[in-house]
């Protein structure tokens, strides 16, 4: 099931990709752990980012520590420099400031 959902998560079918990741938002707490820190480092960088917007959600209900996310910050500064336009924009517009706020992410290390 969860190497079904991985492929999913890196479809080219973005309806099929954005089912997939729903279906991640209410199920992490069954698919586990690693899971999750596997969508923080997910190649995909689409699933990535999503995966990271979804992180203070994941903080506030302890299913994930501060600690184990600035670990995986490297993962997330990749994005704000990401081929992607789209990607990179949301990262920097949408996701960094919170990361800040929750102490993931140091101000310097965005530059």
């Amino acid at each position: 099931m969860k190497s079904r959902i991985k492929e999913y998560l890196q479809s080219e079918d973005k309806e099929l990709k954005h089912e997939a990741w729903n279906y991640v938002e209410v199920h992490y707490k069954e698919l586990g752990k690693d899971f999750i820190i596997e969508m923080l480092k997910f190649p995909d960088t689409g699933t990535r980012y999503r995966a990271w917007n979804f992180v203070k959600k994941l903080i506030e209900e302890k299913f994930l520590t501060v600690e184990e996310c600035k670990a995986l910050s490297p993962y997330f500064l990749e994005m704000l420099k990401d081929n992607n336009v789209v990607v990179r924009a949301l990262s920097w517009y949408v996701t960094l400031i919170p990361l800040i706020d929750l102490g993931i992410i140091n101000k310097g290390e965005s530059c």
